[in-house]
């Protein structure tokens, strides 16, 4: 599953879907808790290789 399709599954955008799971401080626990439990329960694992760590 790519982010997309999670969030899509969500109802969010791809921003706050990975700002979410990556623990920003601009999104509020309830959104990151939602997005991390669907991610888990579907089996949604990041795509580090295009991750530039820039």
């Amino acid at each position: 599953m790519k982010l997309k399709d999670l969030a899509h599954k969500l109802g969010m955008s791809r921003t706050r879907v990975s700002r979410a799971l990556n623990g920003h401080p601009g999104v509020s626990e309830r959104t990151s808790e939602g997005a991390v439990a669907v991610a888990a329960s579907v089996g949604y694992r990041p795509n580090t290789e295009h991750n530039t760590g820039a």
